[in-house]
């Protein structure tokens, strides 16, 4: 555990609520830095960008064991990427030649 200026707090082991909230920080501060403005999400959330990055590299054959890895049936990681790659696509052509 991240002490919190309390000596009873040290080396204790973390909740799922504060792993939640470390993630979500440190994403938000790394965004901030990057962006200029926090993008808040979850841990929940990188299981469906990872999934998205493994589609991006076309690499079928590890999307059946990583589904497994995170507990999602191929049929839901289908749907979540279906939706992810929509995203990612309109994302996408705001962002390719922005300063032209």
């Amino acid at each position: 555990m991240i002490a919190k200026g309390e000596a009873a707090s040290f080396g204790q082991p973390h909740s799922v609520k504060s792993v939640w909230t470390i993630v979500r920080r440190a994403i938000a501060l790394a965004t901030t830095a990057l962006f200029g403005e926090p993008k808040w999400t979850n841990p929940h959330a990188l299981r469906h960008i990872a999934e998205k990055h493994i589609r991006l590299l076309n690499k079928p054959d590890m999307l059946e064991s990583f589904g497994t890895l995170i507990g999602h049936s191929k049929e839901m990681g289908d749907l979540y990427a279906a939706q992810i790659m929509t995203d990612y696509e309109l994302a996408e052509k705001v962002v390719d030649d922005w300063w032209l």
